[in-house]
């Protein structure tokens, strides 16, 4: 007959299967299930020995099994860090599964506003959150906003080939590329109708329509306000009451000019030669000019409100902004030297791109950033009222990455990304290389080599020292102590004032 604890652990399994509907999924959920089973019965009555998961357990086969349940969350891991599963029973903590990780993993916070899923992340991904849904399967892509949001954008694509949804007004569409259709929320227009592409374009953007044979080449676009048309690429222009732009042997040539109130513009630019732009107030006053010499290397640009000199780019770059909102510099001596100020914030290279400090300064708080690239990465975060650090990280790839916050010190090898590690790296792969952790806190302290294959936690109750399947040794303070060798097969049990026992092959005691 199961212990009650290996009930409790299939409910805890059952409760995840609920957020999982594949078949896949499923199966694995059995698989873990049954092999648990069987650890926990080969355990024999020492598991019988750990409580219910509704109050704090740790039943650890590491790397095998581990079932942790503490604060309200059940977290168990079964071979490595392949399977893994959060389950809090509060909405206190996030949920996570993994089975196995890398291949499917699902998430969800803990107040339920952000979940997904993510199977071999970056190919296929699910993300809801408040402002909508979003899926993408490789080439797939599925998205769709809150059925009581004014925007009513639906997606169904499969790039580059099939095209399906509503736009934003809730108008459906549809399009097969590149026979004909009709698609919405493209990057270069609201909607677009083609037929036999290039053949026939139309496109909408705001009240502007647009159509074009043999796209690029011929094109006619008209709105109240702005006509436009082109002959690709030999000439095109925009014309509107205030704006004319032209083009002659495009990119060769351009020029332009616009009015407003206040101000008009006037410029040209020869490709790559030379181009000059130029804005006078309505008193003919030159208030600013904008001059580029061989793009992009060299260029002169005067305002009120910014300078930049380049000569040439990237080289050297002298920049001021003068804006209340832009305030700062910039003086780069590529790649010697550099650096760039503006509200809040600095930066500075040396030897780009290997040295570089960021800092930047909230209401609460400064940060700084040190990147040695790209081996060497510190973060540290320094509170303004106590000008004390708050918080430190170190990041040496791919060795470690350490960090620090308050009272509680974290230190984890290896470590392969070689960024700073986003949330779906975390999830998907970081567990995968961590073959090292120390933690210490003031309620604990404790190092995992191998996924658990040896480890040590030490909290203010007593201590568990062990390496699978070698030994076991337990220890509370002031009360009893137990070793168990080659995985139960010798055990012994001493309570501060009784002799020593001994259990033979799980079962017999002495």
């Amino acid at each position: 007959m199961r212990n009650r604890h290996t009930e409790s652990l299939a409910d805890c399994i059952k409760k995840c299967g609920q957020h999982v509907f594949s078949p896949t999924a499923k199966l694995g959920l059995h698989l873990v299930l049954s092999v648990a089973m069987l650890l926990l019965s080969w355990s024999g009555s020492s598991a019988a020995e750990f409580p219910d998961t509704n109050t704090d357990t740790d039943i650890d086969f590491s790397p095998l099994l581990r079932l942790h349940s503490e604060a309200g969350v059940n977290h168990w891991r079964m071979a490595g860090p392949l399977f893994e599963f959060r389950l809090p029973r509060n909405q206190e903590s996030d949920m996570l599964m993994a089975m196995p990780r890398p291949l499917f993993v699902r998430f969800r916070d803990h107040a339920g506003e952000f979940e997904g899923w993510d199977a071999l992340w970056p190919l296929a991904a699910s993300r809801t959150r408040g402002d909508g849904h979003y899926t993408y399967i490789l080439n797939f892509f599925h998205s769709r906003k809150p059925a009581d949001w004014e925007v009513k954008r639906q997606r169904w694509w499969l790039w580059p080939m099939l095209f399906f949804g509503r736009d934003n007004q809730g108008r459906p569409y549809a399009a097969i590329f590149p026979l004909g259709g009709t698609v919405a929320n493209v990057g270069f227009a609201e909607r677009a109708f083609f037929l036999l592409f290039p053949l026939y374009l139309k496109t909408e953007r705001g009240d502007m329509v647009e159509q074009s044979l043999l796209w690029p080449i011929f094109s006619y676009g008209r709105s109240p306000r702005v006509r436009s048309w082109r002959v690709f690429p030999v000439y095109g222009e925009k014309r509107s009451e205030r704006h004319h732009q032209f083009f002659v042997l495009w990119p060769l040539f351009h020029m332009a000019r616009s009015e407003t109130d206040k101000v008009s513009s006037r410029g040209f630019f020869l490709f790559p030669l030379y181009g000059d732009i130029r804005q006078h107030d309505r008193g003919g006053i030159l208030q600013a000019r904008s001059r580029t010499l061989l793009w992009p290397f060299f260029k002169l640009e005067r305002s009120p409100l910014h300078d930049k000199l380049h000569l040439p780019w990237p080289f050297f770059q002298r920049e001021d902004y003068r804006h209340p909102l832009e305030a700062g510099e910039k003086r780069y001596y590529w790649p010697i030297y550099g650096h760039r100020t503006g509200p809040g914030t600095r930066h500075r290279f040396l030897l780009w791109p290997f040295f570089h400090h960021w800092q930047s300064t909230g209401p609460r708080q400064t940060t700084h950033i040190k990147w040695i690239a790209p081996l060497w990465l510190q973060t540290r975060r320094i509170d303004l009222d106590t000008k004390e650090t708050d918080y430190v990280s170190h990041r040496f790839w791919p060795l470690y990455r350490q960090q620090r916050q308050g009272d509680t010190n974290e230190f984890i090898a290896l470590n392969l990304w070689p960024t700073p590690t986003t949330p779906a790296i975390a999830r998907n792969y970081a567990p995968l290389w961590q073959l090292y952790r120390y933690y210490r806190s003031p309620e604990e302290i404790s190092h995992r080599l191998l996924w658990g294959l040896w480890s040590y936690r030490r909290t203010e109750e007593g201590s568990r020292h062990r390496l699978l399947p070698l030994f076991d040794r337990r220890k509370q303070f002031g009360g009893e102590r137990r070793w168990s060798l080659l995985g139960g097969l010798i055990g012994f049990t001493k309570g501060p004032e009784t002799p020593t026992r001994t259990r033979l092959f799980w079962f017999i005691n002495l």
